[in-house]
C-alpha cells in the first residue's frame, strides 16, 4: 500500500474490504485522512496532537464512542497522538508516540534513550502489543519506506520519497534492539542492475563515435 500513499476511495474500500478492515474506522482512528475522493495514508508526524492525555477517561471523552460516564467523544475527530500521553487505545497509537519521541529527540542515542525510556514508563517489553506490532511493521517494510531519496550537497533530498515521508519505519527498525531486545531484520538499499549500467555505457559510445 506504501507504494502508494494517496489513492481514490473506492480503490481504498475495495482493499480493506479484502483485508477485514474498515476504511471509516480507520479514518476514526486517524490513520488515513480522506478528501473528495482520495484517501491518502498518514505518518506519525500528521498525527501529532498538541496536548497530552493522561488517563483513559480522558482520551475516550476526545475520541472515543463513549465513557463510563456516558459521555461520547467529539462527533467526526480522528485519534491523535502524543509522545507524552500516558494512556494509549491502540498498538499503532503506542508505536506512533515511540517514533514522536524518538524524532523529537533528534534520533540516533538520544532520540534511543528517549523511546527506551517511555516504553520503561509504560511497560512496554518484548511481549507488549506495541513490541509484537512494531516488529510486524518492520519485518514487513516494502523497499519504497526504507532509504530516503538521494541527497544534495547542502543534504536534502532532492526528491521526496515515501521514506521521507514515514521516517518512522526506521526509526522503529533503530529502536527495535536497543528498547525491546529483538534484532531488526537486514534491510538492502536496491541497486541498480549491471545490465543497465552497460546499456548505459554502450549508448555513450555509440553517441562519441557519430560524433
Amino acid at each position: 500500500m506504501l507504494r502508494a500513499e494517496e489513492f481514490r476511495f473506492n480503490e481504498a474500500m475495495l482493499l480493506g474490504r479484502s483485508m477485514g478492515m474498515d476504511v471509516a474506522r480507520l479514518k476514526q482512528t486517524g490513520l488515513i485522512e480522506a478528501t473528495g475522493d482520495k484517501v491518502k495514508m498518514l505518518p506519525a508526524s500528521a498525527r501529532r496532537r498538541e496536548k497530552a492525555v493522561k488517563t483513559e477517561q480522558e482520551q475516550m471523552t476526545l475520541f472515543g464512542p463513549s465513557t463510563s460516564s456516558g459521555r461520547r467523544g467529539r462527533a467526526g475527530t480522528s485519534r491523535k497522538v502524543n509522545p507524552q500521553d500516558e494512556y494509549f487505545s491502540s498498538a499503532i497509537d503506542m508505536c506512533h508516540a515511540l517514533a514522536l519521541r524518538y524524532a523529537d529527540a533528534h534520533g540516533g542515542a538520544n532520540g534511543l534513550a528517549a523511546a527506551k525510556g517511555i516504553a520503561l514508563q509504560l511497560g512496554w517489553g518484548a511481549d507488549s502489543a506495541c513490541c509484537r506490532l512494531m516488529t510486524a511493521l518492520v519485518n514487513a517494510a516494502p523497499p519504497g519506506v526504507q532509504f530516503p531519496g538521494p541527497s544534495t550537497s547542502s543534504g536534502r533530498s532532492k526528491q521526496k520519497t515515501a521514506a521521507d515521508e514515514f521516517p518512522e519505519f526506521r526509526a522503529w527498525r533503530e529502536m527495535l534492539k536497543p528498547v525491546f531486545g529483538i534484532d531488526p531484520p537486514e534491510w538492502k538499499e536496491p541497486v541498480i542492475p549491471q545490465q543497465a549500467l552497460a546499456l548505459e555505457d554502450d549508448e555513450d559510445e555509440d553517441e562519441e563515435s557519430e560524433e
